[in-house]
């Protein structure tokens, strides 16, 4: 909850339309929080050394978040914040583009989208120095993730948890120390999956890893490419 990690820059909460762009942020606890709201753009903003997101787009019960736009932000964690963008919800939360943004040394992951999300394109954006993964994802379908750049996470590049339709096209990873994507089915079918034309340096340990837990697996429209 935004209200109970102050300083918070601006938050927008039941909004229907809006624009967040060209403001910068210093400490606090995070940049920017969208909340329960739709049609919103958070662009061209700047945050260094926020503790908690640098920017949030969560859905609330019975209140998701559709048609956010978060682009061409450039957010520095210092070492202390948590994730860079985290899209989060509880409801039906659907259209989400997080684009051209630059995200360095986050302390947990880069781009985190968890729980009920679908529709959500992951495009164009620079990733460096993730403490734990670039980009991860869970349970979030029909998802688009191309022509990002990413280096120096220690573990995978990108990982994404039991979600079905994911495209994963033309990114650029380097210096994972386990795999560059990792794919998790856990106690459910993981299918509708396609990864191609990525470049995976070739020092990774494992361009693809794929495991599963609690009698999940993967269906047979799984391709590596």
């Amino acid at each position: 909850d935004p209200t109970l990690s102050t300083p918070l820059g601006v938050e927008l909460r039941y909004v229907d339309g809006g624009v967040v762009s060209n403001n910068y942020s210093y400490d606090g606890s995070m940049l920017c929080s969208v909340a329960a709201s739709k049609f919103v753009t958070v662009d061209g903003n700047v945050c260094d050394n926020a503790t908690f997101y640098g920017i949030e787009v969560a859905g609330i019960t019975s209140d998701p978040c559709q048609d956010i736009v978060v682009s061409n932000n450039t957010i520095n964690g210092g070492g202390i914040l948590n994730q860079g963008i985290a899209l989060q919800g509880l409801d039906a939360n659907v259209r989400c583009t997080v684009s051209g943004n630059t995200l360095q040394n986050c302390a947990s992951h880069g781009i985190y989208v968890f729980s009920t999300w679908e529709a959500v394109s992951i495009i164009g954006n620079s990733i460096a120095q993730s403490a734990r993964t670039a980009i991860y994802s869970a349970t979030s379908d029909y998802m688009t993730v191309t022509a990002n750049v990413i280096s120096g996470t220690p573990a995978y590049a990108m990982f994404f948890n039991t979600q079905d339709y994911l495209t994963v096209t033309g990114n650029v990873l380097t210096g994972a120390t386990t795999a560059g994507i990792g794919l998790y089915a856990n106690a459910a079918v993981m299918d509708y999956c396609t990864l191609s034309g990525n470049v995976i340096a070739p020092s990774i340990p494992a361009e693809v890893s794929d495991t599963t837990a609690g009698g999940g697996s993967f269906g047979t429209h799984v391709m590596v490419l």
